[in-house]
C-alpha cells in the first residue's frame, strides 16, 4: 500500500506543466476579441506573435476590437484601427504594434493573418444588380457593390464579369474601376 501511495505522489510531483508565456515581463496582448467573430475562431500564438482569426462567410457590419494587453504594455497603432477597423481583418499581414510603457523603444509586433472559410464568392442576390460605368472623367470613382461570402481572408479579385442575363453581353471590369472590355 505504501508503494501505491508513493507511486501516487510521484506521478503528482512530476507533472509537466507549461511555462506561463507571461511572467517573462514582455509587453504582450493577453486575449484580443473582435465584434462579430467568435473568440473560439481568435487563436494568439505567443512565440509566434501571430494572431489568427478564421473569419464568418459574411461579417456584418465593421468588427470593433477589444484586446487586453500585460501591465507594461501599451496599444501603439490604435488609431488607425479605430478609424477603420475593417483594417484588421481586410489587410493581409496587418500588425498590431505594442510598446513597453517604460521603455518606449521596446516593442512587440503582432501579425494577424485571417482565414477564410471557403473561397471568395458571389453572396445570393435579394434583386437583380443595377449599375452604371464611369470613367472617372468628373473626378468622382465609382463603385459597385456587390455583396460577397468569405470576402475576408482570401486575395481580392482583380476584376469582375459582369454577364446580362438576357442578352449573354460581358463587360469585365477591372479593380482600377474602368472596363476593360
Amino acid at each position: 500500500m505504501g508503494l501505491l501511495l508513493w507511486g501516487f505522489y510521484y506521478l503528482l510531483a512530476c507533472r509537466h506543466t507549461e511555462p506561463d508565456p507571461f511572467s517573462d515581463g514582455k509587453s504582450r496582448i493577453k486575449s484580443i476579441s473582435f465584434s462579430g467573430i467568435p473568440q473560439e475562431n481568435i487563436s494568439i500564438d505567443q512565440n509566434a506573435r501571430l494572431i489568427t482569426v478564421r473569419t464568418p462567410a459574411k461579417l456584418m457590419g465593421m468588427p470593433m476590437v477589444s484586446m487586453e494587453l500585460t501591465d507594461s504594455a501599451v496599444w501603439v497603432n490604435n488609431k488607425i484601427v479605430v478609424a477603420a477597423p475593417v483594417l484588421i481583418v481586410a489587410t493581409p499581414g496587418f500588425e498590431f504594434i505594442i510598446q513597453d510603457k517604460t521603455n518606449k523603444d521596446s516593442q512587440t509586433i503582432c501579425t494577424i493573418i485571417s482565414q477564410a472559410p471557403g473561397p471568395l464568392q458571389v453572396d445570393q442576390l435579394s434583386a437583380p444588380l443595377s449599375y452604371s460605368l464611369q470613367d472617372g472623367s468628373d473626378g468622382f470613382t465609382y463603385g459597385i457593390k456587390i455583396p460577397m461570402l468569405n470576402l475576408y481572408g482570401n486575395a481580392v479579385s482583380k476584376e469582375a464579369h459582369l454577364i446580362h442575363d438576357t442578352t449573354g453581353e460581358i463587360i469585365i471590369v477591372n479593380r482600377g474601376g474602368l472596363p476593360v472590355a
